[in-house]
Parts: C-alpha cells; sequence; structure tokens
C-alpha cells in the first residue's frame, strides 16, 4: 500500500510535533533536514535533529537529506508526491512556502515572505495598512543610528537584525556606548545579506499569540505574557511565558488588532507566531512568523492548557478539514494555568551533567523538563538560543504554580550546581 506523505521540514522545536500529528492522521512523516556543508555544523545538526525526533517519538520519522540544491531538492519531494509541505521553523519557510507554491499545495506566497520574516517588511505593510507600527530604518553605522534617534525624538531604541530569530542580536540601548556594541554585535554574527535595523522603543508588557490559517480565514488558538529581565548588556532576557486568556484585557485588544494585522501581512496558511507589545496607546505588532511557536511547546503540554496544541491545529487548516471550521468561534479560554521557564545560566560554564529531568520530581506542576545536553559548554544566558533549558508548569491552582516556579527560581539563582552539575 502506498504511503500518503507529508514534508516538514526542519522539524526542530515545537515543529516536531508535526511528526506526532501527520501519524496519528494516519499519514507518514518525512522530515527535510537542510543541507550544510561544513562537517562540525553537519554533527551538531544530526545531534540537534535526532533529540528533537526523541520528543514526541520512539523511532526516528523517515528522513531525507536535503541537497546543496534547491532544484535538486525539489525534485527529491516531487517523487514523495506530498499532500503538504510544512515549515517546521525559520530555516524551513522559505523553501516549504516556495516548493508548496511550485507543487500547487497550500502555503503561503512566497513573493510574500519579506513580509512575514523581515521586521524592517512587515512594519512597513502595517503602515501601508494604516495601522499602527513600529518606526524603522536600516542602519549601517553609529550615525546612522544618531540620525534616526533624532528623526524620532527619543534617547532610547532596540537595534536588532531585521531577519533574526530566538532574540539573538536585541539590544535595548540608551546611551552611545550601548548603541556602538551593539551594532559590532550584529555585524559580527550577520551575512553580507543581512540588514541590521533600529526601531524605536516600546515600553509596555510584551504577549505571545498563536493563531492558525486556512486559504485567508484565520482562528487565534493560544496566548502567552513574556516576563523578562535585562541582561548587564542590556539585551531582555525571557525568564518565563505565562499562558492567558481572552479575559486579560490586554489580549483582548491583541487578539482584535492580530485580525487587521493578518489581513495586512497576507498569511494564508497554516501556523502563525505573533509577539504584540500593549502600552498606553493598545497594541503594537513586534514581530511575526509563519510558523508554529519556538519554546518547545510539546504537544501534551498544549494540550493540558487548551485543549488543542498549535501545530494541531495547523494541519487542520492546512487540509480544510471540518474541524478547523468548527472551532472558528471557539473562545480562547485556559483549561489549567501555564508556565514555561527558561533556565538562565548566570556565566559561561561547562556542564558535566544536566539534572533537569529529576530535580524538579517533587514540584506538582512540573509537565515536561527539556534539558540540552551533557558533556559540554554552555554559554551565558543573553538571548532564547543560550538559555540552559526549558521546565514546563501547568497547574488548575494558580497559587501552586506560582509557588513551584519560585521554587525553581530560588534554585536557580542560589543552588544552580544542583540543577546542571559544571566543572570545576
Amino acid at each position: 500500500m502506498k504511503k500518503e506523505n507529508m514534508v516538514v521540514i526542519e522539524a526542530i522545536s515545537s515543529g516536531v510535533n508535526y511528526i506526532h500529528d501527520i501519524k496519528e492522521l494516519g499519514y507518514n512523516p518525512v522530515c527535510v533536514e537542510l543541507y550544510h556543508e561544513d562537517k562540525e555544523e553537519r554533527e551538531l545538526q544530526r545531534f540537534l535533529h535526532d533529540f528533537n525526533y526523541s520528543l514526541v517519538c520512539d523511532e526516528s520519522p523517515d528522513i531525507l537529506m536535503a541537497d546543496e540544491s534547491y532544484q535538486k531538492t525539489l525534485e527529491m519531494i516531487r517523487q514523495l508526491d506530498p499532500l503538504l509541505i510544512i515549515p517546521a521553523s525559520d530555516l524551513g519557510i522559505p523553501w516549504a512556502n516556495k516548493m508548496s507554491y511550485e507543487l500547487g499545495l497550500p502555503g503561503n506566497n512566497p513573493n510574500l515572505l519579506d513580509k512575514m520574516m523581515s521586521k524592517k517588511c512587515m512594519q512597513e505593510s502595517l503602515k501601508k495598512a494604516n495601522l499602527r507600527y513600529i518606526r524603522s530604518k536600516p542602519i549601517k553605522s553609529f550615525e546612522d543610528a544618531k540620525e534616526f534617534m533624532s528623526e524620532i525624538g527619543s534617547s532610547q531604541v532596540v537595534i536588532k537584525p531585521s531577519v533574526g530569530r530566538a532574540s539573538v542580536g536585541v539590544c535595548i540601548c540608551r546611551n552611545d556606548d550601548e548603541i556602538r556594541d551593539a551594532i559590532k554585535l550584529n555585524e559580527d554574527m550577520s551575512s553580507d545579506d543581512d540588514e541590521i535595523i533600529i526601531q524605536e522603543y516600546i515600553g509596555g508588557r510584551e504577549y505571545a499569540l498563536d493563531s492558525v490559517s486556512c486559504n485567508g480565514v484565520n482562528r487565534i488558538v493560544a496566548g502567552y505574557r513574556y516576563d523578562k529581565i535585562k541582561s548587564e548588556g542590556g539585551a531582555p532576557i525571557y525568564d518565563h511565558a505565562l499562558a492567558v486568556d481572552e479575559n486579560d484585557s490586554d489580549f483582548k485588544k491583541i487578539m482584535e488588532y492580530h485580525k487587521k494585522v493578518i489581513s495586512a501581512i497576507g498569511i494564508e496558511y497554516g501556523a502563525v507566531h505573533i509577539e504584540y507589545k500593549v502600552d498606553d496607546k493598545g497594541p503594537v505588532l513586534m514581530e511575526v512568523n509563519c510558523r508554529v511557536n519556538g519554546r518547545v511547546q510539546l504537544y501534551f503540554v498544549e494540550d493540558k492548557i487548551w485543549g488543542e496544541h498549535h501545530a494541531g491545529a495547523a494541519l487542520e487548516a492546512y487540509m480544510g478539514s471540518d474541524a478547523f471550521f468548527e472551532k472558528i468561534d471557539k473562545p480562547v479560554i485556559i483549561d489549567h494555568m501555564y508556565m514555561g521557564k527558561d533556565l538562565i545560566v548566570p556565566e559561561e560554564c561547562f556542564v558535566i551533567k544536566s539534572n533537569l529531568d529529576t530535580v524538579f520530581n517533587d514540584l506538582e506542576s512540573v509537565i515536561s523538563t527539556i534539558p540540552l545536553g551533557e558533556n559540554r559548554i554552555y554559554p551565558k544566558t543573553v538571548d532564547l538560543s543560550t538559555i540552559g533549558g526549558i521546565i514546563h508548569l501547568v497547574n488548575k491552582d494558580r497559587n501552586k504554580l506560582l509557588d513551584d516556579l519560585n521554587t525553581i527560581k530560588r534554585m536557580e539563582k542560589e543552588e544552580f550546581d544542583k540543577i546542571l552539575e559544571i566543572k570545576k
């Protein structure tokens, strides 16, 4: 009997849930892993992919190693006669949508991907649609930055890569030294094609919203509020995410604004992950992308919070199933309280052993932990790519959830060596 294949490109983080969901629907997941020329990078990606697959399945799925050539990879995928080609993370977005477009499968118009991935282009799209937007400008020098600050009349700005992920390179700057440091940081990690942008700083609280789209019809699945702390260099570090629903007045405002944002950006199919800020002027878009959220939100954790999960809802949207349309007016309401705690590594260290999966066993709220390897160097946490692990907490009782979160935060500060055993 012929396998009915669904292709998932770069299935890492929350994107691994697609593997589970595709199997549950009776189809065969084929995971495409992108080409890497460097041997060390190939080995790192092999470890990363295998680790991520292990989070949702006992046996590795079918794997297709991509060629360096887009065209050759497309022909390999064409031979699979896939029902869908799904981007599971940022790196998979360009090829997945272009291939879907060329093979006549549901996906987003590849000619519009700049609006969905470039922070500069997405803000320009909102401006054209007469929606609130964040003033932004590409810069190449310290002088460009100072000129922008003079134009907007502000002494506090954000410098970041125009296309980035995991908050890498995002710097809040309040003086000339911080501006110079932020520009150098972004220059050092960027390629010739990357742009550095400067934006006006928006205060208030930061939220994330997960939704899914089917042929331009959008429904909201989940919401989170981020709590951050500031690093010594001024970059915001994620501490934890708290699940919120439409009973949160600020999130309710975001839900209304979100409908207009989706239309302005032009997302038509699949998962949508968007981050917003809310200040005294209301909500404004920070960034958007056409993929599932990226906090290793495993399906059974999300099911406990919302009664469904982002990747599963995205598959319903891609397929245009009855389930998608039946849930269009479903209230966005939490079933259980949730917090996702990022483990903050205070300084670079060599970790001999991670006890993340055992040290919090006595905490009632801990439902899942994501350790990030052993016998390797852990850098100091400065963004989402340098955290020491993730702890997911779920509980009906808000007070108990907060108690357990505070226990974790206390150990993070006072007994870090019990969580990660460090080579002295």
